[in-house]
């Protein structure tokens, strides 16, 4: 289960999103090097990302030219460690991730339809939190990664492409520091998405008056409303030549 909320704005965007992963439990290497390289895995993940455009021209064609922005994202997934699949004591844990970079994207509209392929470049981090990174002499840690270490810094590139509302991608992060199975030396991420577009502008206001407040300029009273003071009787407007007026229609009671 997994859901998001994605805000765009001329200049900025946000990008919020919660995921169920399938990693409950750590209890393998393999489930160790996946939570550390991809946070979001894990059972409980969040993300969030703030992306800032600059209006800059990195290209001699003014149609090839990207748009260029700046990217900030942090990351969590919490889950429980454990030394191995037969352990009974959990350990619970966060793997903070951060990553800073530059976007470059070329996009295009044709009728109803859009295509966008964004470039990402950038520096990334990852923090080993929780009960787990306090383990008197990292027991569990070694254990599954044969290392103590709590942190790891590297870079990362990914490529993206959407097509109206599906997205398709993967990256490569690569992390620095002691040679750990499965984190260090390079590791590829695929991903891919769905969203549901909501324009706020096409959304109606239902919000109800305040009393006292004055109608907008151009908005007409309602029905049966009485005229204002000092407002001048509608004019009569003279019958055509020719035209035959209609007499006014016959009470059904008439009192004298």
């Amino acid at each position: 289960m997994s859901g998001g909320l994605r805000v765009e704005l001329p200049k900025y965007s946000i990008d919020m999103q919660y995921r169920r992963g399938s990693v409950g439990t750590i209890a393998t290497p393999g489930d160790a090097a996946t939570a550390i390289v991809s946070p979001m895995t894990a059972q409980n993940s969040f993300s969030l990302e703030g992306q800032m455009k600059w209006p800059l021209k990195l290209a001699w064609n003014d149609e090839m030219a990207p748009q260029v922005s700046s990217y900030l994202n942090v990351k969590f997934g919490a889950a429980n460690w454990k030394q191995s699949s037969t352990a009974t004591t959990n350990e619970p844990g966060v793997v903070f991730a951060s990553s800073l970079g530059q976007r470059f994207t070329w996009s295009a509209t044709q009728g109803n339809n859009s295509g966008l392929l964004a470039l990402d470049v950038g520096v990334t981090c990852r923090k080993i939190l929780g009960d787990v990174s306090g383990e008197q002499d990292y027991t569990t840690l070694k254990a599954l990664l044969n290392t103590a270490k709590l942190t790891y810094f590297g870079g990362e590139l990914f490529a993206h492409a959407r097509v109206n509302n599906v997205e398709v991608g993967g990256g490569l992060v690569l992390l620095l520091g002691d040679n750990v199975a499965g984190v260090t030396k390079g590791q590829f991420l695929p991903f891919a998405s769905v969203t549901v577009p909501i324009d706020l502008a096409s959304v109606p206001d239902t919000t109800p008056p305040v009393a006292g407040t004055p109608p907008a300029a151009g908005t007409p009273p309602p029905p049966g409303t009485p005229p204002a003071a000092g407002t001048p009787p509608p004019a009569t407007t003279p019958a055509a030549a020719g035209s035959t007026s209609t007499p006014p229609a016959t009470p059904l009671m008439h009192i004298q």
